[in-house]
């Protein structure tokens, strides 16, 4: 809850790959501390990360301890890791594609206007004169594109043929 993420603590998380095979990377961490006690991020302590192939069909099972600090006895480290885990991307090393569906339980939902992704306020926070969060960076990066015609075409093109090579590879009788 400190961290304002909208899934259900202690719940798992479930992921299914679709399409190419891609790889679900784990790093053993630990917090550094600065000599006032307070963290300053994630230390890596083997910077060689497990990795597990996701088929196109597999299911993954996130269990919710992997993310906290625990004292892991395996690890002989006398204080508390976590695991940074993620993927590269929805495009795999020889061209392909694949997507994780993320399923998870969520203690709360918000409504999104489809085409920008930003909050739809409610009555009452556009009385408190609240703004949605503003995501700068993305939303530049979003105008560029859509001003970008050339751009936007060619990326378009790569993306329906990737799709395509999927769907007939993983989705046709």
């Amino acid at each position: 809850m400190a961290k304002q993420n909208c899934q259900e603590e202690g719940s798992v998380t479930a992921i299914l790959a679709v399409g190419d095979t891609r790889q679900l990377k784990f790093k053993l961490c630990r917090h550094k501390k600065k000599s006032d006690g307070q963290a300053r991020g994630p230390f890596y302590i083997d910077h060689d990360p497990i990795t597990f192939d996701m088929k196109n069909g597999s299911l993954f099972f996130l269990h919710p301890k992997d993310e906290k600090l625990l004292e892991r006895d395996f690890y002989h480290l006398g204080d508390h890791t976590f695991f940074k885990h993620g993927c590269d991307g929805v495009y795999c090393d020889k061209g392909g594609l694949s997507l994780g569906l993320v399923f998870r339980v969520s203690i709360h939902s918000r409504e999104v206007y489809s085409d920008t992704g930003k909050l739809v306020l409610t009555p009452e926070e556009i009385e408190q004169g609240k703004n949605p969060p503003k995501f700068t960076v993305a939303d530049n990066f979003l105008n560029e594109y859509l001003q970008d015609e050339s751009r936007k075409a060619q990326d378009d093109d790569h993306r329906k043929s990737l799709w395509l090579s999927v769907r007939e590879k993983y989705f046709k009788k």
